[in-house]
């Protein structure tokens, strides 16, 4: 009996003794976690641009009807980008470009609804690409949201939202864009972590 009590006492001592190791273990994993960098925010950027677009000379058209009429307008479906911007400076016109994907009108609010993708670039490559809807009355003004959807060269990865407020010159077809919102610069630390530990 003594000696079945001595080896209980031994297989106890045993068992308290991996658990307060393992309970020290988890506390160093605890305190070594707090001390990475996967809790660094992720950087918000205000984001402005001047821009304007014009119609390329051989632009297809995108056709809409007006519900009470037969009428029917057109908008250019391409169009090339030009103007300033807070992060990557002049647009290079030769690789930014606003694209129509597809227009509607609203007879109640008076305004054409449009959905674009503005691609904004410098000559170096450096630029964003957004997809949006840009509503435009039929007295020439306009006002949109885009979203971030594609970024190049120390822009890939980022994400983030503007919104536009403008002016169409209809006889042009040139619009003209205030641009004002955010940007999101990726932890490129916070990825190579989580890339690190999930291999």
């Amino acid at each position: 009996m003594k000696v079945f009590q001595q080896i209980a006492i031994v297989f106890l001592l045993c068992v308290l003794s991996v658990g307060c190791s393992r309970k020290e273990y988890s506390q160093d994993v605890v305190t070594l976690n707090a001390h990475t960098n996967t809790d660094k925010p992720i950087e918000m950027l205000p984001f402005k641009a001047n821009l304007s677009s014009t119609p390329t000379g051989d632009s297809a058209y995108i056709s809409f009807e007006f519900p009470d009429s037969f009428r029917v307008a057109t908008v250019p479906k391409f169009s090339t980008m030009t103007g300033h911007t807070s992060h990557f400076g002049k647009l290079d016109k030769s690789k930014s470009q606003l694209t129509a994907r597809a227009c509607s009108l609203d007879i109640e609010t008076q305004t054409v609804e449009m959905v674009m993708v503005m691609t904004i670039r410098s000559k170096n490559g450096e630029g964003l690409q957004f997809l949006g809807v840009v509503n435009v009355s039929l007295e020439g003004s306009t006002s949109g949201v885009f979203e971030v959807i594609e970024g190049y060269g120390d822009f890939k990865g980022f994400t983030g939202w503007v919104v536009t407020e403008g002016f169409l010159n209809s006889q042009l077809g040139t619009i003209f864009l205030s641009v004002d919102g955010m940007i999101t610069q990726p932890n490129k630390e916070l990825r190579t972590y989580f890339a690190r530990n999930q291999q």
